[in-house]
């Protein structure tokens, strides 16, 4: 097994460097160009900087999505099996969740040299109690890193079902959950009202995700259960999916 993983593991890995490789250098030309902004403006204050995790999250979300077809081909090209193919994408997905929550760290501190800038994790459990500095520490590395590898199993299981699905599905799939959101679920909730069961039910989970992730480590739970659900479910995908040529 590990002499078949290691070759699909190292091929999964190189893929995605370059990848990642522009996405930071992108992330670098931001901050250049935040701080020549500073620098030409300045004013004596600093500005505000936000949402440098959420979009390095958004990225390896969308990579899960986009990796899939190409990983599945180049894994059919090779010979390499399927099971294989599952294994060795998360492995490397889970080796650049784990670099990139230092990278993420390091593109913070320098925004944070020249503007206001705070991690996600620390703008939603500030005046959490943690027992010490090292717990608080693990808690933030485990909050980072599931993070990012549970959304970029997300979008991989988002790239199987696509995968999976004919031309027309993937139409109605792609405009009908967004308008069945944004627009579908509102007009029921008005239709049926506040003290329906299908408003209530909606209310009971929002209420309960919400404290959920007040907690960090229910957050770090969810992002277990995540992992685990879109893992097995895009295991189930991929052990049938067929080749396809587009």
């Amino acid at each position: 097994m590990l002499t078949r993983l290691t070759p699909a593991f190292k091929m999964h890995f190189k893929s995605t460097a370059k990848s990642v490789i522009v996405f930071y250098i992108v992330m670098l030309a931001m901050f250049l160009l935040d701080l020549i902004v500073s620098l030409v403006l300045s004013d004596g204050q600093k500005s505000e900087v936000s949402g440098t995790e959420v979009i390095s999250a958004i990225f390896f979300w969308v990579l899960g999505i986009t990796c899939f077809k190409m990983n599945l081909k180049m894994a059919f090209a090779n010979c390499v099996s399927r099971k294989t193919e599952f294994i060795s994408t998360m492995l490397s997905s889970a080796v650049y969740a784990f670099i990139m929550v230092f990278l993420n760290a390091g593109i913070a501190f320098l925004f944070s040299t020249i503007s206001t800038t705070d991690f996600v994790f620390d703008q939603m459990y500030a005046n959490y109690a943690f027992a010490n500095g090292f717990i608080k520490f693990l808690t933030w590395f485990l909050y980072e890193f599931l993070s990012l590898l549970s959304l970029f199993a997300a979008g991989y299981f988002i790239g199987a079902l696509y995968y999976r699905m004919n031309k027309g599905l993937k139409i109605t799939v792609s405009v009908g959950v967004p308008a069945i959101l944004l627009i579908g679920m509102p007009i029921a909730a008005g239709i049926f009202g506040p003290d329906s069961l299908f408003v209530k039910a909606i209310i009971s989970c929002m209420d309960f995700l919400t404290r959920t992730i007040a907690n960090p480590y229910g957050a770090i739970l969810l992002s277990l259960c995540v992992l685990a659900i879109c893992g097995v479910f895009t295991f189930l995908l991929i052990r049938k999916a067929p080749i396809k040529e587009q």
